[in-house]
């Protein structure tokens, strides 16, 4: 089908005006994402590490994945902007690079930068830092560094008072009832600690990390497997599991006659 230079010039407007749209959009989550259902760090200062963030009804997690899919479309919509202005562009490039071998380079340059940002998220591997927990469980965090647990104290349940925060712990004292208003267990399944599991990994994530099938994992939770790509923080406030039973079910796996 050949289109009019009428028909053709309605087709770019329209083009034009979902580009525009999709634009503003994928900047509006961009802005969501950013200072409303905000990162962990922030919405643990803020609000707790007891809650999630939710807008509509998704996640920060659910909104960047619509974010992903919006961002392929506009890029869809430009190629196609592209091509049918695929004249105009010639003729104006020519007018600013008169010299063929600058054309080249340019070219080159542009097809080069372009193909290293869109096909480096898929060859590259992120890199393997220490987990620091800088706003989750701040309190717990304090005590298991600032001192060393007797060996006798190995499977005993450890208590503090939050309004004595700023005091200096002492693990060989006794600690006082009145002094008594959280419980924090310090030594929880130390059988289960190689696996680290943390409420940001999804089960996917985690069941590629330690060769495990997601869809047992998600058996032994009791979770649907369509869910495995969601974070586990966001899932066990749903489905009512802990971050032990994640590393029990992968223990299960590695060791199966343990």
């Amino acid at each position: 089908m050949i289109l009019t230079g009428n028909d053709k010039s309605k087709l770019n407007l329209s083009i034009d005006i979902v580009m525009f749209i999709l634009l503003l959009t994928i900047a509006g989550i961009g802005f969501l994402m950013k200072y409303v259902v905000v990162s962990g760090e922030v919405r643990n200062v803020k609000f707790g590490n007891q809650v999630d963030l939710e807008f509509f009804g998704l996640t920060r997690h659910q909104w960047g994945s619509i974010h992903l899919i919006l961002s392929i479309f506009f890029l869809v919509l430009l190629v196609l902007h592209i091509i049918l202005h695929w004249k105009c562009i010639i003729t104006v490039f020519k007018s600013i690079f008169p010299s063929l071998l600058l054309r080249y380079a340019v070219t080159g340059f542009i097809c080069f930068m372009g193909g290293i940002t869109l096909i480096s998220p898929f060859i590259l591997e992120p890199e393997i830092v220490a987990f620091k927990p800088q706003y989750r469980n701040k309190l717990n965090h304090r005590i298991s560094t600032e001192f060393e647990l007797p060996a006798t104290m190995d499977k005993e349940v450890v208590t503090i008072d939050k309004s004595n925060e700023s005091e200096k712990i002492d693990p060989s004292s006794n600690i006082k009832d009145n002094k008594v208003t959280t419980v924090n267990e310090v030594h929880h399944n130390s059988e289960y600690n190689e696996f680290e599991v943390y409420g940001y990994h999804t089960i996917q994530y985690v069941a590629d990390r330690y060769k495990v099938p997601a869809a047992l994992i998600c058996h032994d939770l009791k979770i649907p497997e369509n869910l495995s790509g969601e974070r586990l923080g966001w899932l066990r406030k749903r489905y009512a599991f802990t971050m032990t039973d994640v590393r029990r079910s992968i223990s299960d796996y590695k060791n199966p006659g343990k």
